[in-house]
């Protein structure tokens, strides 16, 4: 196998994904501008926006996969946030192309529908809502992730490279999900995300599978789990916060997602293995 460079592998699913490559055998060099708490792989300091730097890391690696971003609105200004989130992976995509690179994933999110940071709330035309959903966010976060999936389907046309948009949901790992599962508020924090989450493992395996597919173009796949965060049954929740979407396109039994991961599983033949309820 080659090598595979992950971006922002200083970071929680950096980590992981880091952690699930080396496992199945690939080499694998990390790139942040932070170092790693734990070094699992040789890693480089470097910073996304600068393009001299990005084509020094990739010169290493025959698939990349691009994890490094600001992770939510807020943290930074605004501006900052957008410009960050596109030029850094502008840059990678650009290098990649340079450089002969065929394989790329990247990391998008959830919030690209809009319905998480919204200012104005707004229902889902319907469920569970999947990659076809209109995307409409209203702030610079989920607008970046519009801008970066439009990104790679230049790039995909340009030189038909490949590269797989991994719309992640809310990622939880072992370790936070007695606390997170047990806030008075969770039923209100995870309202505007249909209570859909992914476990960290799970997404760390996406990303091994996205580059280790092939064919798939320019796709965005959303990766969430296949229930909901939420003691609640699914026909509760939907009873109660969102019975004015009438376009149900799935059963509502149990504890199903109200987000779809079906295009994920057919695609990189990916299944989510984990649930907080294994823990909680």
């Amino acid at each position: 196998m080659g090598n595979v460079v992950v971006t922002g592998g200083s970071g929680r699913l950096g980590y992981w994904a880091i952690r699930e490559l080396l496992q199945e055998g690939h080499h694998v060099i990390s790139g942040d501008q932070a170092a790693p708490k734990h070094s699992l792989c040789p890693s480089v300091l470097v910073d996304l926006n600068q393009m001299e730097q990005v084509l020094r890391l990739l010169e290493q690696a025959d698939e990349v996969i691009h994890l490094a971003a600001i992770p939510a609105p807020g943290i930074l200004s605004n501006e900052e946030t957008y410009r960050n989130n596109t030029i850094s992976s502008y840059n990678v995509l650009e290098a990649a192309d340079q450089l002969g690179i065929r394989k790329v994933v990247i990391g998008s999110s959830a919030s690209i529908y809009g319905f998480a940071y919204a200012k104005h709330p707004f229902l889902p035309d319907y469920f569970p809502v999947d990659e076809n959903h209109p995307l409409l966010p209203q702030e610079c976060y989920g607008l970046s992730k519009i801008v970066n999936e439009q990104t790679a389907a230049m790039f995909n046309r340009r030189s038909d490279m490949q590269i797989v948009s991994l719309r992640m949901s809310c990622i939880l790992s072992e370790d936070v999900y007695f606390d997170f599962c047990n806030r008075p508020d969770l039923e209100k924090i995870m309202y505007p995300l249909f209570w859909s989450y992914v476990d960290v493992r799970d997404a760390a395996r996406a990303c091994r599978l996205g580059i280790e597919a092939s064919g798939l173009g320019a796709m965005p796949l959303e990766i969430c789990a296949n229930d909901t965060l939420s003691r609640e049954k699914t026909k509760d929740l939907y009873s109660k916060y969102y019975s004015q979407v009438t376009d149900i396109r799935t059963t509502l039994e149990g504890h199903t997602s109200l987000s779809s991961n079906q295009k994920a599983r057919q695609s990189l033949n990916w299944q989510p293995q984990f649930s907080w309820r294994m823990y909680v």
